[in-house]
């Protein structure tokens, strides 16, 4: 997409909602109208049907193989509102036609309430250091938690492996853990779309005190994937990123292979291993190094799955390094990844990502709850000694 069309902001829409299946449901009502509320059914809005809405924006979201989890993340994101303007022309007054739980059907047109003025606006701004707003960032992206509620049970959120003191937030996590002496360990990967592999070998490295793998293989279709005859129109931080962290290894069946990031045997941590038991909470948002990680911990290790099926495929991605092609006339942009990366799974289910031992659906309610149902099950399984 263009620069432009990808940075366009839609209008405000006036209610939040929650997609299942073919269907959207009201979470919050941030209308001008208070007489439909939480749970209301949307069937449609300025006379578009909400399940053409949601069709459009399926086919539009990227995913791996068969999977519906990752295109569903978005669409109770923002796709669903992205989609009904992009698409289907809808902008304010809305017209939303709702199906309330007693039957009615009703109309209402409406537009977003005014947002609330900052009362704090006269104040001088508290101006936050880059530092500090690194800081901040960074304790979104991971941290532990070790539970006062559950003896001997902690929390550890990776939400991304893009973080950059990887190494030394895991051996500092690891040995908090082993210090307080936590016995069930929760690792939450549900947020966590990928990033830098080498961060999820560093990770698995403290769950294993055997040899493990991440990456079984990585190739491309091309013998130097950093330079096609059409590479001109390349972002060149991408090009010498790939010279730099490739190796190429040989050529069979017509591809061509590569050594990556945490490809081939690596090795456990002399310290600190965890030996308790593993619980990983997984989501649609779990993807490619996420999903890779997710593969991994499933075919060597010990560990109960709770959650939805992981975003990114059971067998692999298309992924590694992802460049950007600017189209000289158009300037249409398209990412492509340049390899294959192959998960060390031995028997991963076509076109399919991670499966939960314990799967969990949302439904309406319980998202306008605010309820963690995949945190529930696992303090519950942990309660039960299972």
């Amino acid at each position: 997409m263009s620069k432009t069309y990808q940075h366009a902001v839609s209008p405000d829409f006036p209610v939040d909602y929650w997609v299942e299946g073919d269907r959207a449901y009201v979470l919050k009502n941030k209308s001008t109208d208070s007489t439909f509320a939480v749970g209301d059914e949307i069937i449609s809005v300025n006379r578009v049907p909400a399940k053409d809405i949601i069709r459009e924006a399926k086919a539009a979201q990227s995913r791996d193989g068969y999977g519906e989890t990752f295109p569903y993340y978005f669409l109770n994101l923002y796709t669903f509102e992205d989609i009904a303007w992009r698409v289907f022309d809808v902008k304010p007054p809305y017209k939303f036609e709702i199906a309330h739980p007693d039957g009615r059907l009703t109309s209402h047109i409406v537009t977003r309430k005014p947002r609330p003025k900052n009362l704090n606006a006269s104040l001088p701004a508290i101006q936050k250091s880059d530092t500090e707003k690194k800081e901040e960032e960074l304790k979104k992206s991971r941290r532990l938690e070790v539970l006062d509620s559950l003896p001997s049970t902690a929390i550890l959120t990776v939400h991304g492996f893009g973080y950059e003191d990887a190494y030394e937030f895991h051996k500092q996590a690891f040995k908090g853990i082993a210090e307080k002496k936590i016995k069930s360990l929760i690792i939450d990967i549900r947020g966590n779309p990928g990033g830098n592999l080498l961060n999820a070998v560093d990770l698995m490295s403290y769950l294993t005190d055997t040899t493990f793998y991440v990456n079984r293989q990585s190739w491309a279709k091309l013998r130097n994937p950093n330079n096609p005859s059409f590479a001109q129109y390349f972002e060149s931080s991408t090009k010498q990123l790939l010279t730099d962290n490739t190796k190429f290894l040989y050529k069979k069946a017509g591809k061509y292979y590569f050594e990556t990031g945490g490809m081939g045997p690596q090795q456990s941590k002399k310290e600190n291993i965890f030996k308790g038991k593993l619980y990983l909470l997984t989501g649609g948002f779990t993807f490619s190094a996420g999903a890779l990680f997710a593969a991994a911990v499933k075919e060597q290790l010990e560990a109960t799955f709770i959650g939805q099926e992981t975003g990114g495929g059971q067998a692999g991605c298309s992924g590694g390094i992802i460049q950007t092609l600017t189209l000289p006339y158009t300037k249409l942009r398209v990412g492509f990844p340049l390899f294959r990366v192959l998960s060390v799974s031995g028997k991963p289910l076509k076109g399919r990502g991670v499966l939960p031992d314990y799967p969990i659906t949302y439904h309406w309610k319980e998202k306008s709850e605010g309820r963690d149902l995949e945190l529930e099950m696992a303090l519950e399984l942990i309660k039960k000694g299972d």
